[in-house]
């Protein structure tokens, strides 16, 4: 039976207070929280980013773990949080962005570098405001297309080959570099679909120069 995919895929990058947000990190009591999210919602035919959505998120220390560790990868600070929507408002604004693009109920493909990292914090969002988000059981992973495509054995290899540059971790950024990533493998995968075209043109346009000396 053909499987329709969803007309968009929902590109994903999250930056929490630590590693995981169901259970405590080795050495902590509690359990992450996703502290900034965006999202670039992504034509699945064409790979055109169609809308952006980004938001930081208030840290609720009597709930969370703020890691040292995970603050000097993203940067973030609990001070320059405490002015930002909090974990439930920030959830609704997601359901809303979603929901306004997509329709009510929306099946959600998610596509990120790490995709179950981001999927999890994504639930966590969601179950702030009990929404039942059909998360769909496919993912495009951003960090395999570009390992099997092009050899690129981490995150920063990625960047590299972007041709581009970051100081830290920041959500719209990595969703961005994570996007154009897939749209790098999608070009790979036309040319390699349409090489008997490049090679019958490359050949007829070598007859017609060597015609012409």
């Amino acid at each position: 039976m053909a499987y329709t995919l969803p007309p968009f895929i929902v590109a994903l990058d999250v930056e929490s207070s630590d590693l995981n947000p169901d259970k405590p990190s080795k050495g902590a009591t509690l359990p992450g929280q996703c502290i900034s999210i965006a999202i670039e919602l992504v034509d699945t035919k064409t790979l055109k980013t169609a809308h952006r959505f980004y938001t930081e998120i208030q840290f609720d220390a009597t709930r969370f773990n703020w890691s040292v560790e995970a603050a000097l990868v993203h940067g973030l600070s609990i001070q320059g949080l405490s002015d930002k929507p909090t974990l439930a408002e920030a959830a609704r604004m997601v359901v809303d962005f979603l929901e306004k693009h997509m329709g009510a109920k929306p099946k959600i493909l998610i596509g990120a570098h790490n995709p179950n990292f981001d999927t999890a914090y994504l639930r966590q969002l969601f179950a702030e405001i009990g929404f039942r988000g059909a998360i769909i059981t496919r993912q495009v992973d951003a960090f395999t297309a570009g390992f099997v495509a092009f050899d690129l054995a981490s995150s920063d290899d990625h960047v590299t080959f972007l041709g581009r540059s970051r100081a830290q971790h920041d959500a719209r950024e990595d969703i961005a570099n994570s996007v154009e990533m897939l749209r790098y493998v999608r070009k790979a995968g036309t040319f390699y679909r349409n090489r008997w075209f490049w090679l019958v043109g490359a050949l007829a346009l070598g007859l017609l120069i060597g015609g012409l000396f």
